[in-house]
């Protein structure tokens, strides 16, 4: 079977433990600490703001990423280092990717007379003018390991072979989820779930990019780069 260039054949490095390990982890970081945070800020550590309470959710989702799942991390880097330039070439594409489908999707918007602002992007302006240098390496090195490894890394790649057209849809709906569920919930409005349509661009590039260049990595650095671009521009205005 010849290897389409932009398909190529896609093999899962996780292991049965990961697996179950990753599926429990990230329900844990999507759903319990999410929901555990604001008790202990109330009841136990009233002194703790926003910022710190943000830089401890994602400092412990990368010491357990890399805790629970460093090999799996060492293969994905080792398949990095295998083909360096098909990985940021896919880096490259993905960016083309996600622009052009983030310029159909307002462009639809705008037709069906929609704006929609993400809760989850304001929240980030406000952790900025709290601390813009510590918000900025939540944003660009912790965020981008820690949902890469689960949502890519464990979720995508085990779902992917039995079902290509299921892990991308997985990814897809519990990267946006993951997103916009607790503001649905803080302020008692289902209609804040719609925001989930705005991650469907950059989420549909990530896994793509993964996919691409066969390497949780590429997928990382994309995001990472993605994030650091997001945060200069805020910086800006």
């Amino acid at each position: 079977m010849t290897e389409n260039r932009f398909r190529p054949q896609f093999t899962s490095d996780c292991t049965k433990p990961e697996v179950i390990i990753g599926f429990v982890y990230l329900m844990l970081h999507m759903f319990a600490i999410p929901l555990l945070l604001p008790v202990v800020q109330t009841h136990l550590l009233p002194e703790l703001d926003e910022i710190t309470a943000n830089a401890a959710y994602y400092g412990i989702g990368v010491a357990v990423s890399f805790l629970l799942f460093w090999k799996l991390l060492r293969r994905e880097f080792d398949h990095f280092m295998d083909r360096p330039l098909h990985c940021l070439s896919g880096i490259l594409m993905g960016y083309f990717l996600w622009y052009m489908l983030s310029l159909l999707l307002f462009s639809l918007l705008e037709t069906l007379g929609l704006e929609l602002i993400t809760p989850n992007d304001r929240a980030v302006d406000m952790l900025a003018e709290q601390n813009f240098n510590l918000t900025m390496v939540i944003s660009v090195i912790a965020a981008p390991i820690v949902e890469e490894v689960l949502f890519r890394g464990i979720l995508f790649q085990s779902i992917r072979q039995k079902s290509r057209l299921m892990a991308y849809l997985a990814s897809l709906l519990m990267f946006g989820l993951y997103h916009v569920w607790q503001f649905a919930l803080a302020y008692q409005d289902l209609s804040y779930l719609l925001h989930i349509v705005q991650y469907l661009p950059i989420t549909f590039a990530l896994t793509w990019c993964y996919e691409y260049s066969g390497s949780l990595w590429t997928a990382i650095f994309f995001h990472a780069s993605n994030n650091y671009l997001a945060m200069s521009l805020l910086q800006s205005i």
